[in-house]
């Protein structure tokens, strides 16, 4: 959704100062976070080190093989999947550092809001949602502090992301490479943490019922797709079926839902402490900790969940929607601030029950930093939860989106909500992680689309009268506007020069007015025009002007009544100031790739900048103004492939906001005309060599593709 208008699989223009600066802003954060100085002295690698992954690196390096515990005394790990400990292992064996560790995981963490916000852009095409994606993961403490430690989530993030990365791509070109590195990636990611192992195939049933699967091609592409994914995990199966007589990559999925939601669901029906059901849980089946449950017994203890789910239907639905709560609220700060003196701080007995029953006693919470952070941050996920549901939802019922792709983003938020259900209480915010950037994205688009809507009830609520239809303006309105720009000669030249090396012989004119840039096109090497106008005003004035030469053809109407008599014949049709004219700009794109030969150009030239948006644009006829992605994602969407994309006239967006968006101030043709004589021969001559952000225009060519064979 292009705020401006659609919604789609795009690229972002360049990557350019914005990817660079979020780079940046990444890294300087994570290096805050590091468990040692730079500037040298001791660190104990223990310090940030969980969940055994360090403990399994020191055996690997010990020639152990894959085992926890110490050195004295190992385990055998059937719960960790091998890829991060093997990372871990490897930079370790290669540069005999932990800190070299740590520092090579803070570049990879500061790649993450990169990916964060190429998908960004591959969902919306809004270049301020794919920025502020990134700085938003560029900034989080949560995904900051992760990346300084010695845990699984950076790692496994960038893989995941990067392989959302191919995916979207692949729903949008369809290349058999696209979706063979997914299926890398996500191998990648799912031996770093077993979460995304059903993904894929979840993938191919979701195309499935979309109609996605309708080609031997397509089929191809899935099955080669799952080959590359399940060969990348076919070792450590072949390993967990020799060691455990079971080739599942991992406990976790039987020993967490036993271990923790089992006594989740019975603390909360019961009403006694987690730390009282599971012990109670353990001693009543005869065992006495998690680590008894292995790979070899996980039958076992499957048949006791289904024996013991049952018992607790309350607690499970309250356990079930404490967890759902929790993946999208906890922020996760908790974790670390007692890490750091700065922002430590002695929380027991201040749990919410406690605090509602008696605030005053815990007033002192307030003085220390770290309170703050996490109270800042519990109430930004709830208001991110709350905004990224509703563009969710504005996302997927925007006329022009691409639903596949949101339901796609859509879906993994649940899936890992879902899959993180079996941890029970024992939830916190590196659950949600790896989807912080599906989060971030469709909160961002409720904002941009709030703020839209705010600014037009803001911009029309003092006029009486309704809205006319924007197609239903008087004529005239079109004619003031084409008499005034009939000034801009150099202007016009300007398009013309850059849209000629892609004329060919037979070109369409659309929208051709009074025929001011159809005179220009003439005198280029084309051989033969039909110049379209449907305006009773305007047509008379074009044919009067043109009628002299007999490579003219012209006619009144509009393009989409003529072009089944032009089918597959021109080498390029041109519409320059017309298609924000247009309703439905889709469809007309649709009948410009139609009326092309293959290989034939269309050549746009459209008002850029929805902000820039004035009552002398509704006034003229003008449904929108675009941005470059939006431009892509429609002729992308028609079938044409993009040779050419470029804002033009950068110095003209702050005139027109001052005159026409301000002061609300109309064309005058003497002031066209000063600025024609003036700017743009200046412009052109800078503008010609550099590539710009923005500009009051875009100006597009895009090839016919071939069919497909």
């Amino acid at each position: 959704m292009c705020y401006d208008s659609t919604v789609t699989c795009l690229r972002l223009d360049k990557p350019g100062k914005a990817a660079i600066a979020i780079f940046a802003l990444a890294l300087f954060v994570r290096l805050l976070f590091l468990p040692f100085s730079l500037l040298g002295g001791s660190f104990e690698p223990g310090s940030a080190a969980a969940d055994g992954y360090y403990e399994i690196s020191v055996h690997v390096l010990h020639g152990d093989g894959f085992e926890r515990g110490t050195l004295a005394a190992p385990i055998v790990d059937d719960v960790r999947t091998p890829l991060y400990p093997l990372i871990i292992a490897g930079v370790v064996w290669l540069t005999g550092s932990y800190k070299i560790l740590l520092l090579l995981q803070v570049l990879v963490g500061s790649i993450i809001p990169l990916l964060g916000k190429k998908i960004a852009e591959l969902l919306t095409g809004h270049r301020g949602i794919a920025i502020g994606t990134g700085v938003l993961l560029a900034v989080e403490p949560f995904g900051a502090w992760v990346s300084s430690f010695m845990l699984t989530e950076t790692f496994f993030t960038f893989f995941f992301l990067a392989g959302c990365v191919a995916f979207f791509s692949y729903l949008r070109d369809k290349k058999l490479s696209q979706i063979l590195l997914f299926a890398v990636l996500f191998g990648c990611a799912t031996l770093v943490k077993p979460t995304t192992q059903f993904l894929p195939l979840l993938f191919i049933i979701i195309l499935f019922f979309a109609g996605q699967l309708k080609t031997k091609r397509a089929w191809t592409h899935m099955a080669l797709m799952l080959v590359v994914f399940y060969l990348i995990l076919a070792p450590w199966m072949y390993r967990n079926e020799r060691v455990w007589g079971n080739s599942s990559l991992s406990v976790q999925t039987v020993s967490a839902t036993y271990a923790y939601l089992i006594p989740s669901a019975m603390a909360l029906q019961e009403h006694i402490p987690f730390a009282v059901a599971q012990p109670q849980l353990f001693a009543e089946d005869g065992y006495a900790s998690i680590e008894d449950v292995t790979l070899s017994n996980s039958a076992i203890f499957k048949a006791l969940i289904i024996q013991h789910l049952p018992r607790y239907p309350v607690g499970l639905a309250k356990s079930l929607a404490v967890t759902g709560y929790a993946f999208f609220t906890n922020d996760g700060y908790l974790t670390f601030t007692n890490r750091y003196p700065l922002l430590s701080f002695d929380f027991r007995g201040a749990t919410a029950s406690s605090v509602l029953k008696n605030p005053t006693s815990f007033l002192y919470l307030l003085s220390y930093p770290g309170m703050w952070l996490i109270a800042a941050g519990r109430a930004f996920w709830i208001l991110c939860t709350l905004l990224a549901f509703l563009g969710l939802y504005l996302y997927m019922t925007a006329k022009n989106s691409n639903k596949l792709a949101g339901f796609f983003a859509g879906f993994m938020v649940f899936y890992f909500m879902a899959t993180t259900a079996i941890i029970g209480l024992a939830i916190n915010g590196r659950f949600r992680y790896p989807v912080d950037t599906f989060m971030f994205i469709f909160m961002l688009v409720a904002c941009v689309s709030l703020v839209a809507y705010w600014k037009s009830r803001r911009a029309y609520k003092h006029i009486a009268q309704p809205i006319v239809p924007l197609r239903s303006t008087p004529a005239h309105y079109e004619g003031r506007d084409l008499e005034t720009m009939s000034f801009a000669q150099n202007y016009h030249a300007w398009i013309r020069d850059i849209f000629k090396p892609f004329l060919g012989d037979k070109v369409a004119e659309v929208g051709a007015g009074s025929g001011n840039f159809s005179s220009l096109l003439l005198q280029s090497d084309i051989k033969e025009l039909v110049a379209v106008e449907p305006s009773q005003e305007m047509y008379p004035l074009l044919k009067k002007r043109l009628e002299g030469d007999l490579r003219v053809v012209t006619r009144q109407a509009l393009f989409k009544d003529i072009c089944g008599e032009y089918k597959n014949q021109f080498d390029a049709i041109v519409y320059v100031n017309v298609l924000e004219h247009v309703k439905d700009h889709e469809q007309e794109l649709l009948y410009i790739h139609d009326a092309l030969r293959e290989g034939g150009y269309a050549c746009i030239f459209v008002p850029a900048l929805q902000g820039l948006y004035s009552p002398l644009d509704k006034e003229i006829g003008h449904y929108r103004r675009y941005s470059k992605g939006e431009v892509r994602q429609l002729l992308e969407a028609a079938g044409f492939e993009v040779v050419k994309l470029t804002y033009f006239d950068i110095v003209g967006i702050v005139p027109w906001f001052i005159f026409m968006k301000v002061l609300k101030k109309k064309l005058q043709g003497g002031d066209v005309a000063i600025y024609d004589k003036a700017v743009i021969p200046v412009m052109r001559a800078i503008e010609t060599h550099t590539w710009l952000p923005v500009g009051k225009n875009v100006l597009a060519v895009a090839r016919k593709r071939a069919p497909k064979k």
